[in-house]
């Protein structure tokens, strides 16, 4: 996977968790996942330096 798929990937499953826990009573264990895949994605963004 290039890392713009990981960045992707992990987005989509940040926000899926997301919509669970809104859907799901505000479970904190969603939200913490979400939390984890969005800052794994952060991890895999494009380089605004261009380095």
């Amino acid at each position: 996977m290039t890392d713009a798929e990981v960045r992707d990937y992990c987005l989509a499953w940040a926000r899926m968790c997301l919509v669970r826990y809104d859907i799901t009573l505000h479970r904190s264990d969603d939200l913490e996942l979400a939390a984890r895949y969005a800052q794994i994605a952060q991890a895999f963004r494009d380089d605004p330096s261009g380095d």
